[in-house]
C-alpha cells in the first residue's frame, strides 16, 4: 500500500473516531475526582460534605471607597438578583414575607415554649420596642403572630456561622450574599455569579470572594488551561519536527498517529465513563510527549536502511513498559487516576500501532561481528552515585518528615494572596472557619434526630461554660417528631389553662398591650397542637432550607447522618472529652481527617506504583540479558531517585500526584536507557548516530510537552509537568553519558 492510501485511511478512522467522541463528550471540572477514596465513616463524611459546609453557598462582597448608604442601596439591588437567598447586612425590621413559608407555619415547635409568666413578660417587652420601629405590615404581621419570635430564632440559628458582624470598615463596605444554589452546582452559582458582577462596579471598586467565587473561577481556569496547553504543545512539537525533518511527509507521519492516540484516548474516555475530566483532557494530551517516541525512532532509523527492522523489537518492548506504567493509573482508587489511565492505556497502543503502521517497509540488518564487552565499572558508576546522592537527599528529608507533602491545601490553585485576603474579610465579618464537627449516624430518620438533640443538650451547656461560641445543627429547624409531639402537648396544656393561669394571658394584662394586640398569635396557639407535623419534605418544599437541611442531614448506604457544626472551639479537648461517650456520635477533626486519608492513600497509591514497576522489571528479566538488565535498571532507579529528591527538596515533599509523575518518570527512562542499551544495530556508525538523535529528539519533545505543563497555575498540572521534566533530564543524560561505547566489529 503506498503512503498516501496508508495516510489517507488513518486520517479517515481518526475523523469517525472523533466524530463519535465529540457527540459523546460532557466534561466536569470538579478537582474531588482526583481526592483519595475515603477508607473510615470520618473520611466519608469529608470527601461526601466537602465544599458543603454552612460557608459554602457564601459570596463576599468588598465595596472599596464606598459609604453605608451606597453599600445599603447596593444590598437592596443584590436581593433582587435570581438565586439569591440573602443579603447581610439586612434592614432592621425582618418582615413575613422574609420568613420561609415551612417554618412559619411549624413555629410553635421550633423551640421550648415559654413555661412561665415571668418568660412571657421577657418576651413582650422586648416586642414593644421591637414594635415601636416596625414600619411596614409585613414586619407587624410577624410580630403580632409570632411574639416569641420561634421562626426567626431558628432561622437565625442558619446564619452560616455570621456572628457580630461588622459590615462597615471605614470607606471599604462588606455584604454577604447567601447564594439559594446548591455549592456542588458551579453552573448555577457561576449564574449567580454573572448576575451579581452585573449590578456591581467594576474592580477595583467591587471585588467578589468566597467559595463559589473561587469554583466558578476554576472551572474556568481549567478548561482555559486544558484547551491552551494542548494547543501550544500540538504547535511546539509541530516546529520541531519541520525544524528537524523539513519533510512533509515525515512531519505528518509524526503527527498522524499523535491524533490517532489522543483520539482513541478521548473515544475510550467517553465510552466507559459518563463525564470526562478536564483535567484528564490537559494531562492527557500530555500523551503527545510519549507517544511521539514511537514514530520518532522508527523515522529517525528508517534513514538507515540496515537497522530499521532492528528498533521495532526494542520500541515494543519500550511500549509494554510505558502500558504498564499507565494501566497502574487504573488501579490508583480515584475517577481521574482512572481516566488518565485509560487515556493513556488506549492512546499509547493506538499511537504505537499507526507508527508502525506508517513506517516504511525495511529491509533486514545485514551481519556483524558483536563488539567485544568492555569493563562495567565506569558505565554503572554515574547512575550509581546519582543514586547514591538522592537517597541520602531523601532520606534527609523523610527524617525531617519533609518526604512527602499530605496536605490537601497545598493543591488548590487559588493565589495565596486572594486566600489572605478571604481570611481577612471572615475575621472581619466574623464568619467561623469550620474544623470540627459531629456526625450522627443512626438506622433511621427519627433515632438520627433525637440523637442530634441530646447531643445538642451537651453542646449547650459546653457552651454556657464558655467551651465554645455555638453550633449548628438540623434540629435547630428540623425537630424529631418526639420533641414536636412534647412541644405540642406543653402548648395545648398551657391554652387549656383559664384565662387567669394562662401565663402568656397574665403576662399580656400586665403589658402595655390591648387585650387583641396578640389575635393572629392566639389563633394559631389554637389550631397549633392538632396541626400535622413538621417533615423534612416540607424542608425540602422551600430552597434556602432545603439547602440549608441538605448541608447538615444525608442518607448514605448504612443510614441517615446528622452533622453538627462546631463554632469557634476555646476548649477543644473538653468538648470532645465530654461527647466521647456519647451514643452514636462521631467527632471528626476535618484537618486531621483529610491528612490521614491523603496519607494512607498515598500508600495504597505507593504499592500500586511499585507493583508495576516490579512488573517492569520482570518484563525486562525475560527479554534482555542480565548485565543490560542491571545497567537499565539502575540507570533508570538513579533517574527516579533523582527527580524524588529534587522535587521534595523544592516543594518540601513529594504530593499524590509527584508519585504518578515518577512512574512517568520509570517510562520514559525505560526508552533512552533500552535504546542507548540495544545490541541489535550493532557497532555500525550509523545506527549509534541515529539512535542518539531519536533519542535525543525524543527527550527534546518530552521535556517541551511537560515543560509547558509545569507553567500551569493548577498544582495539580504544574507539579506533574515539574517532575516529569526533572526526570526526563535526568534519566536522558544518565543513558546518554554512562552507556558502554561500542568500539570495533
Amino acid at each position: 500500500m503506498s503512503r498516501s492510501s496508508r495516510l489517507g485511511i488513518l486520517c479517515l478512522v481518526c475523523a469517525g473516531m472523533l466524530l463519535v467522541a465529540w457527540q459523546r463528550l460532557q466534561l466536569s471540572y470538579d478537582l474531588g475526582a482526583f481526592l483519595p477514596p475515603p477508607a473510615t465513616p470520618a473520611q466519608e463524611v469529608l470527601s461526601s460534605r466537602l465544599g458543603q459546609g454552612p460557608g459554602a453557598q457564601l459570596i463576599f462582597v468588598r465595596l472599596n471607597n464606598s459609604n453605608v448608604a451606597a453599600a445599603a442601596d447596593t444590598a437592596g439591588r443584590l436581593r433582587q438578583v435570581a438565586g439569591v437567598a440573602r443579603v447581610l447586612p439586612e434592614p432592621q425590621a425582618a418582615g413575613l414575607s422574609d420568613m420561609p413559608a415551612a417554618l412559619w407555619q411549624h413555629r410553635a415547635v421550633l423551640q421550648e415554649w415559654p413555661a412561665d409568666r415571668q418568660a412571657w413578660r421577657d418576651i413582650l417587652l422586648n416586642r414593644l420596642d421591637d414594635l415601636a420601629l416596625a414600619d411596614d405590615n409585613s414586619s407587624l404581621a410577624m410580630l403580632t403572630a409570632d411574639p416569641a419570635l420561634f421562626a426567626l430564632n431558628a432561622l437565625a440559628a442558619f446564619s452560616a456561622g455570621v456572628s457580630q458582624p461588622r459590615f462597615d470598615q471605614g470607606d471599604v463596605q462588606y455584604l454577604i450574599v447567601q447564594s439559594a444554589v446548591p455549592a456542588y452546582d458551579v453552573a448555577g452559582q457561576a449564574r449567580v455569579l454573572s448576575a451579581l458582577r452585573a449590578m456591581l462596579p467594576a474592580a477595583p471598586a467591587a471585588e467578589l470572594f468566597g467559595n463559589p467565587v473561587y469554583a466558578v473561577d476554576l472551572q474556568r481556569m481549567v478548561r482555559t488551561e486544558a484547551t491552551l496547553f494542548s494547543l501550544l504543545a500540538s504547535i511546539l512539537l509541530a516546529a520541531l519536527m519541520v525544524f528537524r525533518y523539513r519533510s512533509a511527509y515525515v512531519v505528518i507521519s509524526v503527527a498522524l498517529p499523535l491524533a490517532a492516540g489522543a483520539v482513541c484516548g478521548l473515544l475510550a474516555l467517553t465510552l466507559l465513563f459518563d463525564e470526562v475530566h478536564g483535567i484528564t483532557l490537559a494531562f492527557g494530551f500530555t500523551l503527545l510527549g510519549v507517544a511521539i517516541d514511537y514514530p520518532l525512532h522508527l523515522f529517525t532509523h528508517a534513514a538507515y536502511r540496515r537497522v530499521r527492522l532492528a528498533v521495532w523489537p526494542t520500541l515494543r518492548l519500550g511500549v509494554f513498559s510505558t502500558l504498564l506504567a499507565y494501566g497502574a493509573f487504573i488501579l490508583s482508587g480515584t475517577s481521574g487516576l482512572r481516566q488518565l489511565g485509560v487515556f493513556g492505556v488506549f492512546g499509547i497502543t493506538a499511537a504505537a500501532l499507526s507508527s508502525a503502521w506508517l513506517a516504511p517497509a525495511a529491509a533486514a540488518p545485514a551481519a556483524h561481528r558483536t563488539a567485544p564487552a568492555e569493563p562495567p565499572a565506569l558505565r554503572y558508576l554515574p547512575a550509581l552515585v546519582l543514586a547514591a546522592v538522592s537517597t541520602l537527599v531523601l532520606l534527609n528529608l523523610q527524617a525531617r518528615h519533609l518526604l512527602f507533602n499530605d496536605n490537601l491545601a497545598s493543591l488548590t490553585p487559588v493565589p495565596a494572596a486572594v486566600l489572605a485576603a478571604d481570611a481577612d474579610i471572615r475575621r472581619h465579618l466574623g464568619v467561623t472557619d469550620i474544623r470540627y464537627l459531629l456526625a450522627v449516624r443512626s438506622g433511621n430518620l427519627e433515632q438520627t434526630l433525637q440523637a442530634t438533640e441530646q447531643t445538642s443538650a451537651h453542646l449547650q451547656e459546653l457552651a454556657a461554660a464558655g467551651a465554645l461560641d455555638s453550633f449548628q445543627a438540623v434540629t435547630q429547624i428540623l425537630p424529631s417528631l418526639a420533641r414536636q409531639q412534647q412541644r405540642r402537648a406543653r402548648l395545648q396544656a398551657q391554652l387549656q389553662l383559664p384565662g387567669g393561669q394562662n401565663p402568656f394571658e397574665q403576662a399580656l394584662a400586665e403589658s402595655d398591650f390591648v387585650a387583641g394586640a396578640f389575635a393572629p398569635f392566639r389563633e394559631y396557639w389554637r389550631q397549633a397542637g392538632s396541626a400535622a407535623p413538621l417533615t423534612l419534605e416540607a424542608l425540602n418544599s422551600s430552597p434556602p432550607l432545603a439547602a440549608a437541611a441538605g448541608n447538615l442531614l444525608y442518607r448514605d448506604s448504612r443510614g441517615w447522618v446528622s452533622l453538627i457544626y462546631l463554632r469557634n472551639l476555646h476548649a477543644v479537648e473538653q468538648v470532645r472529652s465530654t461527647l466521647h461517650n456519647t451514643p452514636k456520635v462521631q467527632w471528626i477533626d476535618l484537618k486531621s481527617t483529610a491528612e490521614a486519608q491523603v496519607s494512607a492513600y498515598r500508600e495504597q497509591l505507593l504499592q500500586v506504583l511499585l507493583l508495576a514497576l516490579a512488573a517492569i522489571a520482570l518484563l525486562l528479566v525475560l527479554a534482555v540479558k542480565l548485565r543490560r538488565q542491571l545497567w537499565v535498571l539502575g540507570t533508570v532507579a538513579a533517574a527516579v531517585a533523582a527527580a524524588a529528591a529534587v522535587i521534595a527538596a523544592w516543594q518540601g515533599g513529594l504530593s499524590l500526584f509527584d508519585l504518578v509523575a515518577l512512574t512517568l518518570v520509570a517510562g520514559l527512562g525505560l526508552d533512552y536507557a533500552l535504546f542507548y542499551s540495544r545490541p541489535d544495530g550493532g557497532p555500525d556508525t550509523h545506527d549509534r548516530q541515529a539512535t542518539t538523535a531519536a533519542v535525543s529528539m525524543c527527550a527534546i519533545s518530552s521535556l517541551l510537552v511537560f515543560g509547558v505543563l509545569s507553567l500551569s497555575s493548577i498544582p495539580v498540572l504544574s507539579g506533574i509537568g515539574s517532575t516529569v521534566s526533572t526526570g526526563v533530564l535526568a534519566a536522558y543524560l544518565l543513558a546518554r553519558f554512562s552507556r558502554q561505547q561500542k568500539t570495533g566489529r
